[in-house]
């Protein structure tokens, strides 16, 4: 008789195995079933997986998945090979089914012309719902429409506050060709796709035509967001004078996060409303990270999959945002699209239509000042919220606001006619 172990599915492994065992020296048929990861804990689809001496294999499913059958040789352990273009191959013993195994594909690091260090950073500045609560509670100036930055001493102070040890932060700093003095820099936590964008073509383009550094963080203390403000300005100025560009401590800013990135790239606005040309959200982790109090006081692209199995209610969240706080945000529901993109180019490429589009209706000359925002919303279009009955593709009206003729306040803000058409066609398309 098979005996079969059994791990509980809910459980946050990043590795699930069901084995049956069988007597020293027999083959035995066994079912594996697992869920694959990269080093950042986001869920990896299109992962091969095979065992030496079967000629199957399976690829990790939009969830990373995935489910294979092996033959055992009784008292040999199981050895699986997981590849993904872009990761370092992994070959990953099974020795004690019975244990929770968290195996995570390691991302090939392409640092050409790309400069990297590390610093040493607390993760008591890393963010969670319970600093954002307290921040909300023992906000000091409530009407000043963002969060308070000058608070963490008082934090440190209070019952939930917990010290944590300093971790390792990796920076890494792109800097645009033929560019004195930059005029602006693109954060971007590489929690999750991140690191590819610090590393792709389309970004390296945008920030060359307009001046930007390009600027990535990955670290426990940062890539989901860090409080204060004042703590992450402190390490990009430290960075501006490593690589003599010291305006990088004054220049305006552009912020991203992927999933729990979100948390970094929606926070910085809340607090530096007056620093953030606008702010980019791809397939946020929850919804919290989407609301915090000033976030509406920058634009804002938020994008989703329909298929996410972390889609809970933030296309919700986006609504509220837009009908109670006047937000200026454009949402993008992928319709049957997972946690990450399955055409990244056309994703890289919108994500960085709409930092151009912000780029030039917010910012005058290089300037560091902003347009008001109801100035730069005057040349806004709105266009048509995604119909969630129908999971498709669909070709959303768009129109300049003046005459747009639907609900004006739920609608999608669009920041200028070029990304207008761009987010339309993207959203009847995909491309």
């Amino acid at each position: 008789m098979k005996k079969a172990f059994f791990l509980n599915p809910d459980l946050p492994a990043a590795f699930v195995l069901i084995l049956a065992s069988a007597p020293a020296g027999f083959a035995e048929e066994i079912t594996l079933k697992g869920l694959v990861q990269d080093t950042s804990h986001n869920n990896l689809p299109g992962v091969t997986v095979t065992h030496p001496g079967s000629s199957e294999s399976v690829v990790s499913d939009e969830r990373g998945e995935f489910t294979l059958k092996v033959n055992q040789e009784g008292g040999k352990p199981v050895i699986l090979n997981l590849s993904k273009s872009d990761y370092l191959p992994l070959e990953f013993p099974v020795k004690e089914p019975e244990k929770r195994l968290e195996p995570h594909l390691t991302p090939i690091i392409d640092n050409n012309g790309i400069s990297a260090g590390v610093i040493d950073v607390s993760k008591a500045h890393a963010i969670h719902g319970g600093i954002t609560e307290w921040l909300n509670q023992n906000d000091r100036d409530k009407q000043d429409g963002k969060l308070d930055d000058g608070l963490f001493d008082a934090w440190k102070k209070a019952s939930r506050f917990q010290e944590n040890a300093m971790e390792q932060v990796r920076y890494r700093l792109r800097l645009p060709e033929k560019t004195a003095k930059l005029q602006g820099a693109l954060l971007i936590s590489e929690h999750g796709m991140g690191t590819k964008m610090m590393e792709h073509q389309i970004f390296w383009d945008f920030a060359d035509k307009n001046g930007y550094a390009l600027i990535g963080f990955l670290g426990n203390p940062i890539q989901r967001g860090i409080y204060p403000a004042s703590k992450l300005e402190e390490i990009i100025a430290m960075i501006g004078e490593k690589f003599e560009h010291p305006e990088l401590a004054q220049v305006p800013y552009i912020t991203f996060g992927h999933s729990n990135g979100t948390g970094f790239s929606a926070f910085y606005p809340a607090l530096r409303p007056e620093r953030t040309i606008c702010w980019i959200s791809y397939h946020s982790g929850g919804t919290w990270h989407l609301e915090f109090p000033g976030v509406e006081r920058t634009p804002g692209l938020v994008m989703h999959g329909t298929n996410d199995q972390f889609l809970k209610g933030q296309d919700e969240t986006v609504m509220e945002l837009r009908t109670q706080r006047n937000a200026p945000i454009t949402m993008v529901m992928e319709a049957g699209m997972a946690h990450w993109p399955s055409d990244p180019d056309a994703t890289y490429k919108l994500i960085a239509d709409f930092s151009q589009a912000c780029i030039d209706t917010r910012t005058q000359n290089g300037e560091t000042q902003f347009r008001p925002l109801e100035e730069s919303l005057q040349d806004a279009w709105l266009g048509d919220v995604f119909d969630r009955s129908k999971d498709s593709f669909q070709e959303p009206e768009i129109a300049p606001a003046a005459t747009y003729q639907g609900d004006k306040q739920k609608a999608n803000y669009l920041p200028n006619e070029a990304f207008a058409k761009a987010w339309q066609r993207f959203r009847a398309t995909g491309k």
